[in-house]
């Protein structure tokens, strides 16, 4: 291309035959360089929520890509397409949701990551599916996010596990655990905080255990010992709280702080670093369910090194999310046709390596992961419950 553009300036006085050839070299040069500066490359969407008090959750799904992204990338892409990365804040809303999606859909994305929050993932996916666009959700547990999916056949899909099985772990093992003991319940009034609450009530009555108390607090506040003192009061012997890290970690504070020593429980959004940092020493002993974790897992290995070099935690939705792009990536290399219906075929037909080890998705589009497990925090880290 050098000579090409001295050929052209060296004929650029020329007179009207020679301005004639100028155009044509100047053009086959233009060309040549759009040519090179327009390598085909395959986009993806990342849909999270980045602002507010669920922005951790965003950050560990970016973080997953993002190195998924960059290992695909250094070994030469998808059949030779580099991968290239679209991050929109979704806010954990319904609002948040469509306009993420309606951002990425605009940035012609070839499939989305995300989002977390089941109303904005539940908005997304019906704009995505109108679009043609695949959604693997890292992060998305409430069960009607794949049973009502837009595509029966395909279209979304899950890479966690579904909220009603957590459920069904907590009615067994609490009862098991704590046999005879006062549980009182209490919640966020939030779609996850009190559907886990409620549905555990329900199925702790199934079972003949009744809660001794059942009641709602107002999220987001620095303090709550009000409610420490109904605890109290209830004579709980032990608290499930339904409900996020923050409210969850300043609860468990307050209880300890009126010398209340009843066992705290929760869901999987205890399993954040940010509660111990909000909690501190009174963090300690309590229980949260969570979904078998990957960062245990032998596939996981090498990626859990890589985090922890970073000077960083491994987080479950960094591995999950890591698995997405890699699925996503597998089911798109054979494919000569990557319309929508094409790559749904080979996510409904392949079982694929991850770090989560080999994934197949079922007929609603949910991965057949291990199910839930107790842990306990531990000296600021998170192990599992030893019986």
């Amino acid at each position: 291309m050098a000579k090409e553009l001295k050929i052209i300036m060296t004929i650029s006085g020329a007179g009207t035959v020679n301005r004639r050839i100028k155009r044509v070299l100047s053009t086959g040069l233009l060309l040549a360089l759009c040519c090179v500066a327009a390598r085909a490359e395959i986009v993806i969407g990342v849909a999270a929520p980045l602002s507010g008090q669920f922005s951790v959750f965003g950050e560990d799904i970016q973080l997953g890509v993002n190195l998924a992204v960059a290992k695909i990338n250094a070994a030469g892409g998808v059949s030779g397409e580099p991968l290239r990365v679209v991050t929109e804040d979704d806010k954990c809303s319904e609002a948040g949701g469509r306009d993420a999606a309606n951002r990425l859909i605009g940035a012609k994305v070839q499939a989305v990551i995300g989002h977390v929050c089941w109303r904005a993932s539940i908005a997304g996916s019906a704009l995505y599916q109108a679009n043609g666009i695949v959604q693997i959700s890292p992060a998305t547990r409430y069960g009607k996010f794949t049973d009502e999916r837009p595509d029966p056949q395909g279209g979304t899909y899950r890479l966690i596990g579904r909220s009603e099985e957590q459920v069904k772990f907590l009615t067994k093992m609490l009862p098991e655990r704590f046999a005879g003991q006062r549980i009182a319940i209490v919640h966020d009034n939030s779609p996850y905080g009190k559907g886990v609450a409620s549905a555990l009530q329900s199925g702790l009555a199934a079972t003949g255990v009744r809660d001794i108390l059942f009641a709602e607090y107002e999220p987001g506040k620095n303090q709550y010992k009000s409610l420490a003192s109904t605890i109290t009061d209830a004579v709980a012997e032990v608290v499930f709280v339904g409900g996020y890290y923050g409210d969850a970690a300043v609860i468990v504070r307050d209880m300890r702080a009126r010398g209340m020593a009843a066992p705290l429980v929760g869901a999987d959004a205890l399993a954040a670093d940010e509660f111990w940092s909000i909690a501190g020493p009174a963090a300690e002993g309590v229980i949260f369910s969570a979904p078998w974790d990957p960062r245990k897992s032998e596939p996981a290995g090498d990626l859990v090194s890589l985090i922890a070099a970073r000077g960083q935690a491994p987080q479950i939705y960094t591995i999950t999310a890591y698995a997405a792009v890699e699925i996503l990536a597998a089911a798109l290399e054979p494919l000569a046709d990557r319309s929508y219906a094409a790559l749904n075929r080979a996510l409904n037909e392949t079982a694929f390596d991850t770090v989560l080890g080999r994934v197949r998705f079922d007929a609603r589009g949910d991965a057949d992961l291990p199910a839930y497990a107790a842990f306990q925090w531990r000296a600021g880290k998170v192990v599992p419950l030893v019986e």
